[in-house]
């Protein structure tokens, strides 16, 4: 099961909060809004900005502050019609896009964050975040060729950001370009050696290349540093199976279901290692745990 990463890529573009010169109720307000957002206090950071715009209307960095804070809240929309208002003061600042993207794409509106890491992307073409972020889109959309090549030229600005090192891996192996994808997770595994996501991950593509034994090394080291790694148990019972082990893909499959319950996959994976063993009660049942999800 292919891992998204450990990291998640939430863009705290924090605009400075520096006071402006002339102590007056504003600066105050500002102050206020940015010391609640740094000790996430996001309603108070909403409410100080709000009244802070309420004396100066113009000043777009507390848009994006304010759209911030409805981020971290959940409240999408809200933050994006902040973000529209910083836009039509600040037009050239590639920040505000590129944290408008990260909404947009929470509400599953990739066309919309698409744009928005483009036109960032064109403001400032070494945002790296931008090239990352905009990967992250295409990978959502099975375009592999396109993210990879925004993965590089994140990776041609920054050439060791794992972030983008990690998600290179992930579309080099969809490309079939196996290679590249073992290396890619080797370098983040040097650089993140306690991350089980990238031996997991790297764990796959051994098994596509047929090394089956590197394969079960990566998935027991994941498992050594998270036993309850769920994705790593669900790779290795599969792996099992494939190998004729059974009893030990049913250990493995079993504790996975145990974690996600909901999941079809892990019973439709178990009751094919049922029918390896030859019980066909367990396998249709869990046939059927899998069909009611």
């Amino acid at each position: 099961m292919m891992k998204k990463g450990w990291w998640v890529l939430v863009g705290l573009l924090l605009v400075s909060g520096a006071p402006r010169v002339g102590a007056d109720p504003a600066d105050d307000l500002f102050r206020q809004g940015k010391q609640a957002l740094d000790q996430e206090k996001y309603d108070d950071a909403i409410q100080a900005f709000t009244d802070y715009l309420k004396l100066r209307p113009q000043d777009s960095d507390a848009y994006v502050n304010r759209g911030i804070a409805y981020r971290h809240l959940d409240r999408f929309d809200l933050a994006i019609v902040d973000y529209g208002h910083a836009v039509e003061i600040s037009p050239k600042d590639p920040d505000i896009y590129y944290d408008r993207g990260l909404a947009y794409r929470h509400l599953k509106r990739p066309d919309d964050a698409l744009k928005d890491y483009t036109t960032c992307i064109e403001l400032d073409p070494k945002y790296v975040d931008a090239y990352v972020s905009r990967g992250l889109i295409y990978e959502d959309q099975k375009d592999w060729k396109s993210a990879l090549q925004d993965e590089r030229a994140a990776l041609q600005v920054d050439p060791t950001n794992y972030n983008a090192t990690f998600d290179a891996a992930i579309a080099e192996r969809h490309l079939q370009d196996y290679d590249a994808a073992l290396r890619d997770y080797t370098a983040c595994i040097t650089v993140h050696p306690e991350d089980p996501d990238s031996y997991v991950n790297r764990g796959l593509v051994y098994e596509d290349v047929h090394q089956d034994k590197a394969a079960e090394n990566d998935y027991n080291k994941a498992l050594s540093l998270n036993p309850t790694d769920g994705d790593a148990l669900y790779d290795r019972g599969t792996l099992y199976r494939r190998l004729g082990r059974f009893q030990a893909a049913l250990d493995d499959l079993t504790r996975y279901i145990e974690q996600q319950p909901k999941d079809p996959d892990g019973y439709t994976a178990r009751a094919k290692v049922y029918e390896s063993m030859g019980d066909n009660d367990k396998a249709q049942a869990d046939k059927a745990a899998a069909a009611k999800l």
